[in-house]
Parts: C-alpha cells; sequence; structure tokens
C-alpha cells in the first residue's frame, strides 16, 4: 500500500496526471479502528475556496480541524505533536503546546503564516485545492509516529470534506463548512 501511495504522489506531484486517476481518500490511518480506540484525530477540513476567515482577515483561509475523540482532557506538549503535508517531513510545522477539552476541536489554519494570529494557530504551510494530503504525527523517543492523515484530491470550492460520525466515521463532503463545531 505505502508503495502504491508513493506512486501515486508521485505521479501527481511530478507529471501532473490527476484526471486519470481516483482521488478519494485513499489512505487514512483510523479506518476500520473502532470509534472508542481514536484519540485524537483530524475531523474536517477546506482546501480550495473557503470563505471561513480566521480572527483579523479579510480572506477566507485553508483549515483542518483536530478533535479529541476521549472523555478526558487532551494536552499536546510542545516538541511532540506535529502536522504537515508532506509525508517526507512530517514535522513541518510544531504545533504549540494546548489543552484540548473532550470531545473539542481545535481549527488549524494553512495560511502559510506561522504561529499564533490573534490567538488562533496557523500553519507554515497552505493547502492545495488540486490534491495534498494532511499528517498529524508525534515524536516519541526520537521516532516520529503518523497518528492520522489523509490524502486527498481535487477539492470543489466552499466544500468542506469531514467525518460523521465524528474523529472516526467515513469521509463526506459537507456543503456547510463548520470550523470548530462537531459535525
Amino acid at each position: 500500500m505505502q508503495r502504491m501511495v508513493t506512486i501515486l504522489v508521485l505521479c501527481v506531484l511530478l507529471l501532473g496526471c490527476t484526471k486519470d486517476i481516483d482521488f478519494e481518500p485513499y489512505e487514512v490511518v483510523n479506518v476500520g479502528i473502532p470509534c472508542d480506540s481514536v484519540t485524537i484525530a483530524i475531523n474536517e477540513f477546506v482546501a480550495r475556496g473557503s470563505n471561513d476567515m480566521p480572527s483579523g482577515s479579510t480572506e477566507g483561509e485553508d483549515w483542518f480541524e483536530l478533535i479529541n475523540n476521549t472523555k478526558i482532557g487532551f494536552r499536546f506538549v510542545a516538541g511532540e505533536w506535529f502536522i504537515s503535508d508532506d509525508n517526507t517531513d512530517l514535522e513541518q510545522y510544531e504545533l504549540p503546546p494546548f489543552q484540548l477539552a473532550p470531545n473539542a476541536i481545535k481549527v488549524v489554519w494553512c495560511s502559510g503564516l506561522e504561529g499564533k494570529i490573534q490567538g488562533e494557530t496557523h500553519a507554515n504551510f497552505k493547502l492545495s485545492g488540486g490534491g495534498d494530503a494532511i499528517y498529524i504525527s508525534q515524536k516519541r523517543g526520537g521516532s516520529v509516529q503518523i497518528i492520522d492523515s489523509i490524502i486527498f484530491g481535487e477539492q470543489s470550492s466552499g466544500i468542506s470534506y469531514g467525518r460523521k460520525p465524528n474523529a472516526c466515521g467515513p469521509w463526506k463532503n459537507f456543503n456547510q463548512t463548520t470550523p470548530g463545531e462537531l459535525n
């Protein structure tokens, strides 16, 4: 499966061959895992034509949600949690430390600006509406492990793609985006 993913990603990135490939998400870490076993997950994202705006912005930005699917608070520790859109650089953006309440959601804006801006987290990369990936990884003992990921194809403008039920359900298109809210 990893070889197939690599070949498809290379095909898209190097040759631009997007017309003949079905880009429904084909690699998602949490598929088939019982819902109560999923802790942290990617829940919803927009990668093209978002009307959703971070505080203080005058234009829409791409974004995705992290969800804590547990019944207890979850602490993201500095130097341990990362997000990326590149499987060869899983430590592309280090998440700042924060606490996520049970069943709560954190929006990460993919604005290309790095850090906290007006209290909101902005990743140092943007998502491509023509097809991209989102990885959340945890570093433990020097090795980095993917906790959840989605590789997606071309996205429609203003449409979000999310899980229903939240955190562990199948991916679906949503005509109404819900950044920071349950799907």
